[in-house]
């Protein structure tokens, strides 16, 4: 089975895919037709900024270390663009996403004081 990243590479993996998202985010936003229209436009800059907004935490002396993995929790929830457009930046990066298909479902992943009524 494929072993998840170490600290360094989910700290790589962290930094590269924010910083393609940022690009890819502003190219869209500066030459929507990219996209199609601009409709299309907002909803690529939409999925684009989902698959990044839980990885900031991931970076530096400050990191949040402990609780879900963000990656597993991107990966499980990601649309299929969403996760074609995961695998091509982590694939740019030299990491393997094939321990990402073998993460537990999303629910076990959720922390036991969320689930509580």
């Amino acid at each position: 089975m494929p072993r998840p990243w170490t600290r360094r590479e989910r700290e790589r993996a962290a930094t590269g895919v924010m910083s393609r998202g940022f690009a890819d985010i502003r190219t869209i936003a500066h030459e929507p037709e990219l996209a199609g229209d601009s409709v299309a436009a907002l909803e690529r800059i939409r999925m684009i900024a989902d698959a990044c907004h839980n990885l900031p935490g991931l970076i530096g002396p400050n990191r949040q270390d402990g609780g879900p993995d963000p990656f597993a929790w991107a990966w499980q929830a990601a649309s299929s663009d969403q996760r074609e457009w995961l695998t091509q930046v982590l694939w740019s990066l030299d990491l393997d996403t094939a321990w990402l298909d073998n993460v537990p479902t999303r629910r076990s992943l959720t922390p036991a004081w969320f689930c509580a009524a």
